[in-house]
């Protein structure tokens, strides 16, 4: 039970020249309808723009609830996991994520993962269905959701480690804070956070999946997460021999119990990064081709072959199930 004064949610918000968009994720904290207390962490790593400022004014009207961290240089440029700082301080028994280029659009989210939470002790985390949206928050219709349903909406640490980091968004997770102390080794290995995240919290309890939206991903953003990661080509392959060397260290701490489903996320990246820049002679020649399945056999060939047509028809939506057949059709 809840005693008064007790904080049970600390949201986890980290944000840097995030000027455009913070305002936008703050409102959708303060908006949350709740039966308890909780807290908003902010951390801005020495914005250039005017995030700061907009975080103080927020501050200055909300002084109980936000709790802003201004750092003078910024930290993630000299390696520090700044997505720790807030955990640290946090006061609350779960942790809740969002950057501050996101935001949540349910008031009743972080109610409705609590309660499951509270009801179902073999948890470590609750996630729900993410949508994908522009910078101007135009939705694209796009999701973050599961690709298979479970009747109980449980999904065990095998199913996470073959969503590999691309299924839970972390505008969407909530979280027991216990589970984010003392992190193990391998999650400092790569430089994303979300995935070494996932894993730690699939090997302390199972994770339940809500199939609504209730938080929004703004795909573009010039200074998002996945910008400073992937927006430099010749940064991308350090990454990924990074996050397989995570894999690596992962294997060693769960003592090779997953091994086969961590096998088979690790050739699936090895092969992407066989598709960046390997011919499609040498492609095809790999054992994880030869088990593909035809759909996306044929968007590997659009793509690889006819790239603008690729990106057109993805835009069109024409990868779907729908146009699968006609497209199909057209490369016989």
């Amino acid at each position: 039970m809840q005693h008064l004064g007790e904080i049970v949610v600390s949201i986890n918000c980290i944000t840097y020249n995030h000027e455009k968009y913070i305002a936008d994720a703050l409102d959708s904290f303060l908006m949350q309808k709740v039966n308890f207390d909780y807290e908003i962490l902010v951390h801005d790593d020495a914005s250039t723009d005017k995030t700061a400022d907009i975080i103080r004014k927020y501050a200055e009207r909300y002084p109980k609830l936000i709790k802003p961290i201004y750092q003078a240089s910024n930290q993630y440029s000299k390696g520090v996991r700044v997505e720790l700082l807030n955990v640290e301080r946090a006061r609350g028994k779960y942790i809740a994520v969002c950057e501050g280029d996101d935001y949540w659009t349910d008031p009743y989210k972080l109610q409705k993962q609590v309660d499951i939470l509270e009801k179902t002790p073999q948890l470590s985390a609750v996630f729900h269905k993410v949508e994908k949206v522009t910078l101007a928050k135009k939705r694209s219709f796009t999701y973050f959701r599961v690709p298979y349903e479970k009747a109980n909406n449980i999904y065990s640490i095998q199913d996470i480690i073959r969503f590999d980091g691309c299924i839970v968004h972390l505008s969407s997770l909530l979280y027991k804070k216990e589970y984010a102390e003392n992190m193990p080794h391998f999650y400092y290995v790569p430089p994303v956070v979300d995935l070494p995240m996932m894993l730690v919290l699939a090997t302390r309890g199972d994770f339940y999946y809500i199939d609504q939206t209730m938080s929004c991903y703004r795909q573009g953003v010039p200074n998002g997460a996945m910008h400073r990661l992937f927006g430099d080509p010749t940064r991308v392959d350090l990454v990924t021999n990074r996050i397989l060397s995570m894999y690596n260290e992962f294997n060693k701490y769960t003592q090779y119990v997953y091994e086969e489903e961590v096998e088979t996320v690790v050739e699936r990246r090895k092969f992407d990064a066989l598709r960046r820049s390997a011919a499609m002679s040498e492609i095809r020649e790999s054992h994880f081709f030869e088990r593909m399945a035809t759909k996306e056999k044929v968007k590997l060939y659009v793509s690889h072959y006819f790239p603008n047509t690729y990106g057109h028809l993805v835009a069109l939506k024409c990868l779907g199930r729908k146009c699968y057949g006609c497209i199909t059709s057209w490369l016989a």
